[in-house]
């Protein structure tokens, strides 16, 4: 029976948000991107990726040069099969290489000391992935630091031939600010930024090829 395997590399072009959250759109701000594939072969029903991103302003667009800071993963699997992407809100920068470790510590539920020589560190790079097959489960719904979430469904000829896709990240709740109001009583102001299912951010990506 021929190799259905398809090694392959997903990197991003460009990330652009439509808004960075209740906490306001910052010019410069620290997310965490999860991928996860899910059932990338058989008898293995999800694997998962997570890397620090890096913004300064609402929109980045990744150069040649600039593949460390773009590469999401690269992986060896046997389509048909998808890829779900998580953002999170902006996280202070010193918290940036912990959230990345408890997405993994989450999503394979293995020892602290694998999940801190796993996270990012300036020799290391900014990218951190566990080797190795588990079930992910990563932020849930209903957790404020999820941003927005998408996914893509991919196929052989995609992961074969290469290609571009832009995928939409939608809200998975209602975000809202709170401020506080006027008056002499306690009070407080609630302002929607953006309803559940509402696109908040877009990745385009570049699916390459890998012998």
């Amino acid at each position: 029976m021929a190799d259905k395997s398809r090694t392959f590399e997903i990197r991003m072009e460009r990330i652009e948000f439509l808004t960075k959250g209740a906490g306001g759109n910052r010019a410069r701000t620290e997310h965490t991107l999860a991928c996860t594939l899910h059932w990338p072969k058989p008898g293995t029903q999800a694997r998962t990726y997570a890397r620090a991103v890096e913004m300064d302003g609402m929109a980045r667009d990744y150069a040649e040069g600039e593949w460390l800071d773009a590469v999401l993963l690269r992986d060896t699997v046997q389509p048909p099969m998808a890829v779900t992407f998580q953002l999170s809100v902006p996280l202070a920068s010193d918290t940036v290489s912990k959230a990345v470790g408890a997405i993994l510590k989450a999503a394979f539920n293995v020892a602290g000391d694998f999940v801190a020589d796993a996270m990012p560190t300036k020799s290391a790079g900014k990218v951190a992935a566990a080797p190795f097959d588990a079930v992910a489960s990563t932020m849930t719904n209903r957790s404020a630091a999820v941003l927005g979430q998408g996914a893509l469904p991919l196929d052989d000829a995609l992961l074969a031939q290469g290609g571009r896709r832009v995928v939409e990240l939608r809200a998975v709740r209602d975000i809202v600010k709170t401020a506080a109001g006027g008056g002499r009583g306690p009070s407080s102001r609630t302002r929607r930024i953006a309803a559940k299912g509402d696109v908040v951010a877009r990745l385009a990506l570049v699916f390459e090829p890998r012998p």
